[in-house]
């Protein structure tokens, strides 16, 4: 399972988004894209799951592009960042049903936020100040293979 994260521009702002993401340290790859075009040759691999994406787009052309692959993200929990200065933008960012919208001009903290509930998972940092380990996916199914049982819910 891997998370998507969509950035169109490289800056400053993007890329302190992008390493707030990473610090989460979440059970699933991090995948980086820059144009539109690379993210429709990823999501149009069947093997690879995706298990969220955060679209960033900094200009009304980055959405426009992003909206025509609304067939292919409709399954997908979304986070969109929309370009500030684009109220009209709103209403069809909807339509691509995310979990959660934002304008690039307000808190962007509340991205890595948002993204650790909608996942389920907590953040490393959290887990480490209260002194608690949480196992990673890989660990309770070795755990479980060890103990002779097989993982799932029907088994």
């Amino acid at each position: 399972m891997n998370l998507i994260v969509f950035v169109p521009t490289k800056n400053r702002n993007t890329r302190r988004l992008f390493d707030a993401i990473e610090k989460l340290e979440l059970d699933a790859g991090l995948e980086l894209h820059h144009s539109a075009g690379s993210l429709f040759r990823r999501l149009c691999q069947p093997a690879r799951e995706v298990l969220a994406a955060v679209l960033v787009m900094t200009r009304r052309e980055d959405f426009d592009e992003i909206f025509v692959l609304r067939e292919l993200l409709a399954d997908i929990p979304l986070i969109i960042v929309l370009p500030h200065g684009n109220d009209d933008l709103v209403p069809r960012a909807h339509l691509l049903r995310p979990r959660f919208v934002s304008f690039w001009d307000q808190c962007l903290q509340e991205v890595p936020a948002v993204l650790v509930r909608m996942l389920g998972q907590e953040p490393a940092g959290r887990l480490q100040h209260s002194g608690l380990h949480r196992p990673g996916r890989k660990q309770i199914s070795k755990r479980n293979q060890l103990n002779g049982q097989k993982g799932g819910l029907l088994s």
